[in-house]
């Protein structure tokens, strides 16, 4: 295929340069039904489903002033005070509150065991 074997462009960016720290590794289990708020980490991850599905949307870090994070004396640190599930059911409050949330442009992936 055309481009196999080359490397991707790389990044001065030292966001993108950070190392794995294991102080930083956390194991997050959930229950049926569980929606985790939009937010980011502060260091990589893995996701792994066991049982059922869960919806996973990732949005890169040029995306966040669209998605309104809060501000530290606001609301949780490293959250958006966006609701995805109600700017995709198309809440007419959220997203009159919200309006540059629907400009995000994001990947969304079901995942199953």
């Amino acid at each position: 295929a055309a481009g196999a074997g080359r490397q991707p462009p790389s990044s001065s960016s030292s966001s993108e340069k950070e190392q794995f720290r294991e102080d930083l590794s956390k194991v997050w289990v959930g229950q049926a039904g569980a929606c985790t708020p939009l937010h980011f980490d502060l260091c990589h991850g893995l996701i792994a489903q066991v049982v059922g599905r869960k919806r996973v949307t990732l949005f890169p870090p040029s995306q966040s002033d669209r998605l309104s994070p809060f501000r530290a004396a606001d609301g949780p640190p490293r959250c958006s005070q966006v609701k995805l599930l109600a700017l995709r059911a198309g809440d007419p409050r959220h997203v009159a509150a919200f309006p540059r949330a629907s400009e995000a442009q994001g990947f969304a992936t079901d995942l199953e065991p």
